[in-house]
């Protein structure tokens, strides 16, 4: 499908952007629409319902209007600063709330007379550059990398090989879009590629709303096939014939579903990127996968779009990083057997090497953000908790920081008292366990107190040592080995014989004595 741009036409749109605060008009939304107590809009003839609990975004330059389709409702709007105003919705009746202003910049509420209560989310397009870069793991050895915030930054797009350029349009241009066979009764659809849901509660039922983020709607209700589809992009901020939402700076789909020749449904989509931008300007993407070496080592590109001055920026956003490298002095070896977790920060292991990184960097960062340090509590070696060995670890970023912890060789073996017999066993390392034990094992701990406590078939033996350097350690079971068990069984057994033989011997004995008598 391919798509052509046409001059573009002289709107006055400064009528449009000013509209008076609560003028009213008579306006019929749809019969599904009838059901909410409130609708709110940006100013076109389609309506979104309000639904306690969720968020709805407009930019500087946007309008909202609420609509009370059936009964009388007073609305509640709570700006970011001042004192709330009280509107009364009449039925049937639209109400335009406000053209928001880069003064209105922040989070809006509105509250119906339930008590729900929905946040409108007032965006500045031309502030200064803000956002958060989000940072994810990818794999053991790959960065995920998301930019949050703000549709005006983010990664440059490489470009397919022989791919063609990408279509760019202004506000309020005419496209020309062009289809491989002839379509019959065709809707085209400016929409953009995302859907909007609200989620929350409804008259304290819990709901939720989806819908295509529809710009404008085209109707080409031709009874001969048409292969070239003529359409026109809204004014910015504004909504388009039979839109919900309003045109804003991004990509946009064009959308034509219509009857092929051959009688079935058929759809086909272009994607147009609406730009103040010449074509020169880079195709921005949000997520981007990067080497964690290539991270630490020179940080990220990114590229803002600066629609206040119709410039491209470019700028290098160094993530600021904190490695962590546990040794034991004793061996002068690095420990490999460590854990730790630190939230608000993403771990990699890069050998012994733990990095860690925040899972969230402004942009820009920070004055302070390359000067943070890191403060570490819980870690673990080998499985035991080494803080009070440690003491506070104060980690300073773009440094690997060493941390030592003494570790000692602890020789175990388990037999049976009076014998060099060994004994398989389950140990347990203060409370820790089991460890699987078959006669002896070597256990490396942390310098320290341990109770060590082995299960065996022939009975339980606990024993409190001191691990402060390398040990052997014997656990001795005071049992009965399985010889002597048999040994022993069978000597019961031979007294209980003679025992019975006894007996007999002296009742014959009397029955004998009270005979002669």
């Amino acid at each position: 499908m391919r798509a052509s741009r046409s001059p573009r036409s002289d709107f006055a749109v400064a009528a449009l952007l000013a509209a008076l605060l609560l003028t009213t008009a008579s306006l019929q939304p749809s019969q599904a629409q009838e059901s909410f107590p409130v609708l709110l809009g940006y100013g076109g003839r389609n309506y979104l319902p309000y639904v306690g609990g969720s968020e709805l975004v407009f930019m500087v330059g946007e309008t909202l209007v609420v609509y009370s389709p059936a009964s009388e409702v007073v609305l509640k709007v709570l700006p970011p600063m001042g004192e709330q105003v009280e509107l009364t919705l009449r039925p049937r009746t639209r109400v335009t709330v406000r053209t928001f202003g880069p003064e209105d910049s922040g989070t809006w509420l509105l509250e119906v007379p339930s008590g729900e209560r929905m946040r409108i989310r007032v965006v500045d397009p031309n502030a200064p550059l803000f956002g958060t870069l989000s940072i994810e793991r990818w794999s053991d050895d790959q960065v995920l990398l998301r930019v949050l915030g703000s549709n005006a930054i983010g990664f440059e797009a490489e470009a397919p090989t022989g791919s063609p350029a990408t279509l760019r349009a202004l506000p309020g241009e005419r496209l020309t879009v062009s289809v491989p066979v002839p379509l019959r009764g065709a809707v085209v659809h400016l929409m953009y590629p995302d859907r909007v849901t609200l989620s929350g509660t409804v008259g304290g039922i819990p709901f939720t709303y989806s819908t295509d983020a529809v710009i404008a709607r085209y109707d080409f209700d031709v009874p001969f096939g048409m292969t070239n589809f003529t359409v026109q992009l809204p004014l910015l901020g504004t909504v388009g014939p039979g839109g919900t939402f309003p045109l804003r700076y991004g990509n946009v789909l064009i959308r034509i579903s219509g009857i092929s020749p051959a009688g079935q449904r058929a759809t086909f989509t272009q994607q147009v990127e609406v730009s103040p931008f010449s074509t020169a300007a880079p195709r921005l993407v949000s997520t981007k996968t990067v080497r964690l070496a290539e991270l630490l080592e020179r940080g990220v590109d990114l590229v803002y779009l600066n629609y206040r001055t119709g410039t491209v920026e470019r700028l290098r956003v160094n993530v600021p990083y904190y490695g962590l490298l546990v040794i034991d002095p004793r061996r002068d070896a690095s420990i490999a057997d460590y854990s730790i977790r630190v939230p608000g920060y993403t771990d990699f292991r890069v050998g012994n090497i733990t990095y860690f990184l925040p899972s969230e960097v402004g942009i820009p960062p920070a004055p302070d953000a390359e000067q943070r340090t890191l403060r570490l509590k819980g870690l673990k070696v080998h499985g035991f908790d080494v803080s009070k060995i440690a003491g506070d670890v104060e980690l300073r970023p773009y440094m690997v920081t060493f941390v030592s912890v003494h570790l000692s060789s602890v020789n175990l073996r388990v037999r049976v008292a009076g014998t060099e017999r060994l004994l398989s066993a389950s140990l347990f390392v203060n409370g820790s366990g089991p460890l699987t034990v078959e006669g002896s094992v070597t256990v490396v701990l942390p310098s320290g107190y341990y109770n060590l406590t082995a299960v065996t078939q022939l009975g339980t033996v606990s024993r409190v040592i001191s691990a402060h350097s390398d040990v052997d350690v014997d656990l001795v079971v005071y049992g009965l080995s399985e010889e002597v068990a048999v040994l022993l069984a069978a000597a019961l057994l031979q007294a209980s014989v003679l025992g019975y033989l006894v007996l007999r011997f002296l009742r014959i004995r009397q029955r004998a004595a009270g005979g002669s008598r």
